[in-house]
């Protein structure tokens, strides 16, 4: 999520993130997103 927030500051609003890897719940799943994630990457995704 770290790593998010800093890409989300310092790039353009053009630019598409996708989150991967540790995500396996619907909870981070939606911190993710909330944090300006664009995708989700997640081997666990049926089971979310």
């Amino acid at each position: 999520m770290e790593d998010i927030l800093i890409f989300k500051e310092n790039i353009g609003a053009d630019v598409k993130m996708k989150a991967a890897g540790g995500i396996r719940t619907k909870e981070d799943m939606e911190a993710y997103l909330n944090a300006g994630c664009d995708r989700i990457g997640t081997s666990g995704a049926t089971n979310i």
